[in-house]
């Protein structure tokens, strides 16, 4: 079958995950197949598609979760759904589901065509895919035992060499094409990752990086149409590692023969320490966080939120001021972009530069190939988004409706016409939907960049006039598919709704923006997320109303927020207003490395001047609302905000007083804002706070680096820290942890350590990446906080430290601790402790080259106990040799 121009999927938008029971009213019968095996080559794409008829009862729906029937991609005895290394990142509807049917409304002995389209991996041979229908909540239909074979050969191979690097480039040349049908030449450049890492199954449905060409257009590096040119020289950046590719393409572009793959190794010194490589994947646009979105930097990934851009600038000042300067800077002004800057009145934020391409990012979703994910046919158009970094449960969803004088509001359904196009210059989708009826002809289209999505509707009547027509978009968590009165709930004007509404430049009060503009607006989202627009008067046959109806940012962490579930349901303005000093002050995370990024960059006046707004913001709010509930932020009343969010504000403050002493933000200096700050927190915690090690650590981080180590507060604060375990060893809580402990050789401090030094594994031979958890690929607060810890440990151990401690089964804890850790500076050595073997130890020297690694005192042997790159100098030393409960590692250097 031929690929269908729109790919309809759903990771992105897809349906709610409503919790469905049994129906015995659900079995299908098989039909018949497009084939049983299907030959590919590396990165082509097939196609396969399963009849099947309903047999049951009742109606397949597509996009009503108690009748959604999909395909299932399942293990071998077709009893449990399975990720797929098929799926072509994400194109399938979720990681364990290829397909939707070709239609919805499947009643009884109706057939649906369940077609999908899969991509062949880079690993060569047969792979057999099970599939069974299953419905939307996880029960399986009947079991059909269908199945087809995927077999992957290998395109015409021809030779590829490279040089070594030099100033920056590399010569490449390979053998001359001997086949027919040259159209090109075409050179890829790829970022280089670890290929041990990539992972298949266990909920991680978005396999880690591979080389295939046609599924990375945009690493395409150079084009040459002559046969006989066989050398090319390519640019490289300063401490990265490349795979080079070369395909020859027929006339149309399709890659008719491949070269093998060669690594190219741009690295040349120890002075940027791997987890300052590693950490390059959260802001580098070309790199991006290719583990699990396939996606082009900080902007485009599901892996980044505002709080981690900002955290990562936190961390940035560890890095040589030459590497990766221009990326950073861009890093720098996404964070400027997506800070706050109005009153207290605004909900989440608005956009310091606009509406620009660089737009709010909470969650990141799909983009490039993967593309954005629909589901269905939109013969309902109901656009659901999910927090695409976990395969979460949905955030949100749109739904429309329309009326005018005479007709209650109703859902648009059925449309005439619908489309789903992708922009890929602006990374952009748009979904578009029109009918008419009831007299009018009504068009919806929204356009979806990153977290927001544009609303734009209009309304002409077609026969005859219509009074006060009405537009409405529905935006709710729960939005009740299939309740008849689902729209009841727009209230009318008058009423006491929580209005809120987004002008272009942020969200306002709705009821005070609508006290002046009475005569427009009848409501404006409220609290149970409605858009409702009314035109004010008659609106003649052939005439057009158009509105742009709102803009909205789907996520659950806004702004770094943790309060989108404790948002009040019902509108009270203590508490409302409450909720968004919470929510205001909640962006503490950007004002940090905002501030840090100032302080260390005083030419990039722009970031200091939206650093102050900020600044004048928080100033005000804490003055606004002395009364505010700080100890926890589990209750609607109090917002988000608790204790330990004053930990960045107060580090932020410090951190700009130490450089400037005379500029004033709201008539105080930065030190006399940190001294504001630092008086709000208590002297003892108590609460939620007192059992919340990540607002410990923040506060504690906080008020060190105004007060400095001995402040009472923050060896107080240090008695509550929760020892770390295996549940609770997570990236940033852990490290915070760690570095808020004032005795770092205390037995809950080398805790700490020892399950910190499990978290970092190697994207590259030379870049660490730091994960938040144990089989999770990372996250820029984990990553910025490690590095922080890293730091920790190279002023303590001389510039020679542990990067990771390799365990016996890749993303499973081992109990393995860190029962000791010292530096002889006479010596030069560094020496370890460890309660029982390992599988790995990796440590960074340095500065220094090495001399001797020992283990109980016995000296390893190179190549065979240990590796050590000269150039980078990182050392592996191998699995312990037997048994035993304490060993000894020594790290000798010159």
């Amino acid at each position: 079958m031929k690929k269908k121009s729109i790919v309809f999927a759903a990771s992105l938008l897809s349906v709610f995950l409503a919790s469905a029971p049994v129906y015995a009213g659900f079995s299908a019968q098989y039909v018949g197949e497009s084939a049983s095996s299907i030959t590919v080559h590396p990165g082509e794409t097939g196609n396969f598609w399963v009849d099947l008829k309903n047999t049951g009862s009742d109606t397949w729906l597509f996009g009503w979760p108690t009748h959604e029937v999909v395909l299932a991609n399942t293990d071998s005895s077709y009893s449990q759904e399975t990720g797929s290394i098929f799926t072509g990142y994400d194109k399938w509807l979720k990681y364990s589901r290829p397909a939707a049917p070709n239609y919805s409304g499947i009643a009884t002995g109706g057939t649906g065509r369940f077609g999908f389209s899969f991509t062949g991996q880079e690993e060569i041979g047969t792979s057999r895919v099970y599939l069974r229908p299953v419905k939307e909540d996880g029960t399986f239909l009947n079991n059909l035992g269908i199945w087809f074979d995927v077999n992957v050969v290998p395109y015409p191979s021809f030779s590829l060499a490279a040089g070594a690097p030099s100033s920056n480039q590399v010569a490449l040349s390979w053998a001359k094409y001997a086949g027919s049908g040259f159209g090109s030449y075409k050179i890829y450049k790829f970022p280089k990752t670890y290929p041990q890492l990539r992972t298949y199954s266990g909920g991680d449905w978005s396999k880690n990086f591979q080389y295939l060409p046609q599924m990375h257009p945009y690493y395409l590096d150079a084009t040459i149409t002559n046969l006989n040119a066989l050398t090319y020289t390519s640019s490289l950046e300063a401490e990265k590692s490349y795979v080079y590719i070369v395909d020859v393409c027929d006339a149309a572009g399709n890659t008719i023969a491949r070269s093998n793959a060669i690594d190219v190794r741009n690295v040349s010194s120890y002075l940027v320490k791997p987890q300052e490589r590693g950490q390059r994947i959260y802001y580098d646009p070309q790199l991006g966080d290719y583990r699990n979105t396939e996606t082009r930097g900080y902007i485009e990934s599901s892996m980044r939120w505002s709080t981690d851009s900002a955290e990562m600038l936190l961390a940035l000042k560890k890095l040589p001021q030459t590497y990766a300067l221009a990326t950073t800077q861009n890093l720098a002004d996404f964070v400027k972009e997506s800070m706050p800057r109005g009153l207290a009145t605004h909900r989440w934020a608005d956009f310091r530069y606009g509406q620009g391409q660089s737009v709010f990012v909470d969650p990141q979703f799909k983009f490039d190939n993967g593309i954005y994910l629909v589901t269905g046919d939109l013969s309902v158009p109901r656009i659901t988004f999910k927090e695409s970094t976990y395969g979460a449960e949905p955030l949100g969803a749109l739904r429309f409706a329309y009326g005018y004088d005479g007709l209650t509001p109703i859902e648009l359904t059925a449309p005439t016409t619908r489309s789903v196009t992708f922009d890929p210059a602006t990374n952009a989708m748009v979904v578009e939907f029109s009918k008419e009826e009831n007299r009018v002809r009504i068009s919806f289209k929204v356009t979806i960049h990153g977290g927001v999505a544009e609303v734009e509707g209009s309304i002409v009547p077609t026969s005859g006039s219509v009074t006060n027509p009405r537009l409405i978009v529905k935006a709710v968590n729960d939005d009740g598919i299939g309740t008849p009165t689902f729209f009841d709930s727009v209230k009318q004007w008058g009423s006491q709704a929580w209005l809120l509404y987004d002008d272009g430049q942020g969200f306002v009060r709705g009821e005070d923006l609508a006290k002046n503009n009475s005569s427009r607006f009848e409501g404006i989202l409220q609290s149970n997320g409605s858009s409702y627009f009314k035109y004010s008067g008659t609106l003649t046959q052939g005439t057009k109303w158009s509105e742009y109806l709102e803009k909205i940012r789907f996520g659950a962490h806004m702004l770094g927020g943790t309060a989108d579930s404790y948002e009040p349901t019902v509108y009270n303005s203590s508490k409302y207003d409450n909720y968004l000093f919470g929510r205001l002050m909640n962006y503490g995370y950007p004002v940090m490395g905002l501030a840090a990024w100032s302080a260390d960059h005083p030419a990039d006046t722009d970031a200091r001047a939206i650093l102050n707004d900020a600044l004048a913001i928080l100033y005000k709010n804490m003055n606004d609302y002395p009364n505010h509930a700080w100890s926890s932020f589990s209750d609607v009343t109090n917002g988000s905000l608790f204790y330990g969010e004053l930990g960045p504000i107060l580090y932020a403050l410090s951190v700009m007083a130490d450089v400037d002493s005379t500029t004033t933000v709201s008539g105080k200096t930065y030190a006399q804002l940190a001294q504001y700050v630092y008086d709000k927190l208590p002297s003892a915690a108590t609460g939620f706070f007192a059992g919340d090690n990540d607002g410990l650590g923040n506060a504690i981080y906080g008020i060190r680096k105004f007060k400095g180590p001995s402040d009472s507060k923050a060896l107080e604060y240090e008695t509550h820290l929760q020892d770390i375990n295996v549940n609770n060893n997570k990236g940033y809580y852990t490290t915070k942890t760690y570095l808020a402990y004032s005795d770092k050789q205390s037995p809950k401090a080398l805790n700490a350590l020892s399950h910190f030094l499990q978290l970092p594994q190697w994207d590259t031979n030379d870049a660490l990446v730091i994960r938040n958890e144990l089989g999770y690929a990372g996250m820029g607060e984990a990553q910025a906080w490690g590095e922080l810890l890293f730091d920790d440990l190279e002023q303590r151990y001389g510039g020679v430290y542990p990067l990771l401690i390799g365990t016996d089964t890749r993303h499973d804890y081992q109990d393995i601790k860190v029962t000791s850790i010292g530096w002889n500076a006479g010596a030069r050595t560094l020496t370890m402790g460890f309660n029982r073997s390992f599988e790995e130890l990796d440590v960074y020297t340095g500065a220094s080259d090495l001399a001797s690694v020992k283990i109980n005192g016995a000296t390893l042997t190179p190549g065979t106990d240990y590796t050590f790159d000269p150039v980078t100098h990182i050392l592996r030393i191998m699995k312990t040799s037997g048994a035993g409960a304490n060993f000894t590692v020594s790290v000798t250097v010159v």
